[in-house]
């Protein structure tokens, strides 16, 4: 039996976030982001001079148990274009889709609300569950 599966991209709403980490932790489900993940979350630290901070998510985005990033290579580069022009997606939002739908997840993680215009995904929106 597969493993449920869960994609998202990172959100501002860290303590329901934290929740689903803790069910793929514990191996309930699996999930996957896109390396863009990584660029958005270094960004932060690596401005700010924060080093530790950008080697622990660095640590946690490589280590953290039932999680990959999918590389954004030709296939999920030919969906994002693809979800692009149906759905007039942002590039970052384009990737994180089409990551999700190659990586075959179950549900979306997003605050971002123009992500329900994409039929293929079932988006749970965090902000609607606080």
């Amino acid at each position: 039996m597969r493993q449920p599966t869960c994609a998202g991209e990172p959100g501002k709403t860290p303590g329901l976030l934290n929740a689903y980490f803790d069910l793929i932790e514990s191996g309930s489900v699996r999930g996957i982001t896109s390396t863009l993940a990584l660029t958005e979350v270094l960004t932060k630290p690596y401005k700010t001079g924060d080093y530790t901070l950008a080697n622990e998510y660095k640590l946690l985005f490589r280590y953290f148990p039932n999680f990959c990033m999918l590389d954004v290579d030709v296939v999920v580069s030919e969906r994002a274009a693809w979800l692009r022009a149906r759905y007039g997606l942002k590039t970052p939002d384009a990737i994180f889709a089409a990551t999700a739908l190659v990586g075959e997840a179950d549900v979306f993680i997003s605050n971002d609300s123009d992500l329900y215009k994409v039929e293929e995904l079932k988006v749970i929106n965090l902000e609607n569950l606080a």
